[in-house]
């Protein structure tokens, strides 16, 4: 192709020519990203990441453009090594393959633990800038509009991931468009691994770790309240205070046996005589004709 063609670069080889790989990116190599419209140089972009408090966070440098992303890669690596000689700079730790101690991990019987896999690409994606162009999963039954991002607490919003039919809390975000990235990224390294055998069909997946999220539990069974209870304790929270369950139910219970029983005294009247007839409201003394 005119631009190089697409990445995927080949494992081991890469890593031995002191090249950086990138699972979940298009090119297939850490920092080379796609650029379109493509300029004169070349349509894959190097960007080298580093991170400082004093310039306000993460930052990142263009390389410059290049017609494939073997020479961008190239580019990649000889700023990541000058920059890992600077002493005095806070970069952040790049590493030729991020994912490899995990799999390999997984290779030895250990169990591939998944959330891991998806935080380090997430990682990777905020330092880089989310310069690579991914699909957005919208859904329209969600609350904050995408696939997989739902609120957290504190008026913060998490992602969500299902894998192996398990349930994985990816990242949290302050908008509902960040978790929507993260989850983007999770969804694409996912489609990547199985695409070159690292997520084999039926591969071990770790489920418990200190670090990582157990597999999801069983939703604990709903029960059918009464309304008044329910009515009882909304109440309750909107005049700021708190309601005990026992004590919501105790007042329930005596309004219902007050209801039929009939009961239709005024509030401050005498409650009816036990063991004789009533006495009509107001009257007073014994009943006539004792």
């Amino acid at each position: 192709d005119a631009d190089g063609g697409g990445g995927g670069a080949p494992e081991g080889e890469e890593e031995a020519d002191g090249l950086y790989i990138c699972r979940w990116c298009e090119s297939g190599y850490r920092g080379v990203y796609r650029t379109d419209p493509a300029p004169p140089a070349g349509a894959w972009e190097g960007v080298l990441a580093s991170y400082s408090e004093r310039e306000g966070g993460h930052q990142q440098r263009s390389l410059g453009h290049f017609p494939t992303p073997r020479e961008a890669a190239e580019a990649f690596a000889a700023a990541a090594r000058s920059q890992a000689a600077q002493p005095g700079r806070n970069g952040v730790v790049l590493r030729q393959d991020a994912l490899e101690p995990i799999l390999e991990e997984a290779r030895q019987g250990g169990g591939l633990d998944i959330l891991r896999v998806l935080r380090v690409s997430v990682r990777e994606d905020l330092e880089d800038g989310h310069r690579e162009r991914l699909a957005t999963f919208v859904s329209q039954r969600s609350e904050s509009g995408f696939k997989g991002v739902h609120k957290s607490g504190g008026g913060r919003w998490q992602t969500q991931v299902y894998f192996e039919g398990n349930l994985y809390h990816a990242g949290h975000a302050e908008t509902p468009e960040a978790c929507a990235r993260i989850f983007s990224v999770c969804m694409k390294l996912v489609d990547k691994m199985k695409e070159d055998g690292s997520l084999a069909q039926g591969s071990s997946v770790k489920r418990s770790r200190r670090g990582s999220l157990p597999e999801q539990r069983q939703p604990t069974p709903l029960l059918v309240r009464p309304r008044g209870e329910v009515v009882a304790e909304e109440l309750a929270a909107a005049a700021g205070c708190r309601v005990p369950p026992k004590r919501i139910k105790s007042v329930l219970a005596r309004a219902a046996l007050e209801r039929s029983a009939g009961s239709t005294r005024e509030v401050g009247s005498a409650p009816p005589a036990t063991g004789g007839s009533a006495q009509p409201a107001g009257s007073g003394g014994n009943a006539a004709g004792a």
